[in-house]
């Protein structure tokens, strides 16, 4: 841990510059308040809670116990501190988690969890309402919407078709689900070229 003067950029180490976390940590996200500091174990597969000092910047293990992960890659906080979204290499998924302001202590939301084709890297919009991930393995980005009620990230549209012969006529429509049931869009047509 380093305290970084501001006018000139330079780090000094803490008092304690360092800290125990688990195996491989990798990767790590503040909350915008300052007060908390998540950090993603990929080996041992949980993400770690610290408190931080915002006066010192000093970190201290937090009460919460590490949450289980699936080899986190990245951490994201909503601009509100209301969320945390944390990305699993091993399964495709986005785990989402309600971040306690107080403690910093996260709990799973209701739908805790989003499958994705082989996340990259992610990021919320500075409003809070879009979510967007890069693919691994493939050409395209997923858009989501967030719902600032629930939480929940919903996609917007992400699709991928690879090895299509030129000239295939390609039927689709799409489709939402709510609390009221399933609507869907009209049926559309493409042909590749």
């Amino acid at each position: 841990m380093y305290s970084r003067n501001t006018s000139t950029g330079a780090l000094a180490a803490l008092g304690t510059p360092t800290i125990a976390a688990q195996t491989a940590p990798g990767s790590i996200a503040i909350s915008n308040d300052g007060t908390s500091v998540y950090v993603g174990n990929y080996t041992s597969g949980t993400v770690s809670i610290y408190s931080r000092n915002t006066s010192s910047g000093i970190l201290s293990a937090s009460a919460s116990t590490p949450i289980n992960s699936h080899s986190p890659k990245k951490i994201v906080i909503s601009p509100d501190d209301k969320t945390v979204y944390v990305m699993n290499g091993s399964n495709s998924t986005i785990s989402m988690y309600s971040r306690d302001s107080a403690s910093g202590a996260l709990t799973a939301l209701s739908t805790p969890t989003k499958h994705v084709m082989t996340p990259l890297a992610m990021v919320v919009s500075p409003d809070g309402n879009n979510f967007y991930v890069t693919h691994n393995s493939e050409t395209i980005m997923s858009m989501f919407a967030r719902n600032n009620k629930t939480l929940d990230i919903g996609v917007i549209f992400s699709h991928t078709r690879t090895s299509l012969s030129s000239g295939t006529t390609i039927y689709y429509r799409a489709y939402a689900t709510n609390s009221i049931g399933v609507g869907y869009s009209t049926d559309k047509t493409f042909v590749t070229p």
